[in-house]
């Protein structure tokens, strides 16, 4: 550090920050050192709790108290969603100089892209997307195979897939090939997979920050049903699909917009 002598060091999330920003302030004092939270891991953490716990969500945790330590011991911290943004300003009173809300950055799709992208017609059934590492990924397709019966009886000719690296035996042995509940593993390319499918079907019960797999499927002209959580942080004014809160609601949305080509 000292003979490479930065002018900024980023640090990719708290515990990475917790292990090496001392010794960056130790051999580099005048450096700027920033924080890259990706999500408030103790957000996510606390939501994961009370969803297996079926309690309210406690911020009152010892991942909260770390967190919270990285980011005032950092100039600057990112965060990626206005909700966690907006929760550490009014929630934890983190001074807002020390915050920089930095959501992904988009640019829009060009109407020559759009016209190369398959059409209602072209496309066929369901698909989720998510790495099996992530807890939160896991516990969505626990919930998509509750559901899925009730889709399966109003659309009886479609199928879901479900893709994502790391998956483990307990997500291998949810396959049914019978019921159309089809395991596919990893996706060798997003967008050539997403332009398969009609909807994006994605009943994340908990979770934080911004959730990739809607913007590439915004990208790829594929809409989506989803929670309030899988949403947050993202604009829903004009949300490119549903967002519904209960079973039923979402049933009925993943039904609709599946059959609904405007």
């Amino acid at each position: 550090l000292a003979d490479l002598n930065p002018n900024i060091v980023v640090f990719d999330r708290f515990m990475i920050e917790e292990q090496y920003g001392w010794r960056v302030q130790q051999e580099c004092p005048n450096a700027l050192r920033i924080l890259d939270t990706e999500d408030l891991h103790f957000v996510r953490r606390a939501r994961t709790t009370a969803f297996k716990t079926n309690t309210d969500v406690n911020y009152d945790t010892q991942d909260c108290y770390r967190e919270l330590s990285s980011i005032y011991r950092s100039d600057l911290s990112i965060i990626i969603s206005k909700f966690e943004y907006d929760l550490l300003i009014d929630h934890f009173n983190i001074p807002l100089k020390q915050l920089l809300y930095l959501p992904f950055i988009e640019s829009e799709i060009s109407n020559e892209k759009k016209d190369k992208l398959p059409d209602f017609n072209s496309r066929k059934d369901f698909m989720f997307i998510g790495n099996f590492i992530h807890e939160p990924n896991y516990q969505t397709v626990l919930q998509l195979k509750k559901i899925w019966t009730s889709i399966k009886k109003r659309l009886p000719n479609t199928q879901i897939h479900i893709y994502g690296a790391y998956a483990s035996q307990k997500i291998l042995q949810l396959n049914n090939a019978n019921d159309g509940f089809i395991i596919k593993g990893k996706a060798d390319d997003v967008n050539e997979i997403m332009q398969q499918y009609r909807v994006l079907v994605a009943p994340i019960p908990f979770g934080a920050g911004l959730k990739g797999k809607f913007i590439d499927g915004f990208r790829n002209s594929l809409p989506n049903v989803t929670s309030k959580i899988g949403a947050e942080g993202m604009s829903a004014e004009n949300w490119g699909g549903f967002i519904a809160e209960n079973e039923t609601d979402f049933v009925d949305a993943v039904c609709k917009l599946y059959e609904d080509e405007t």
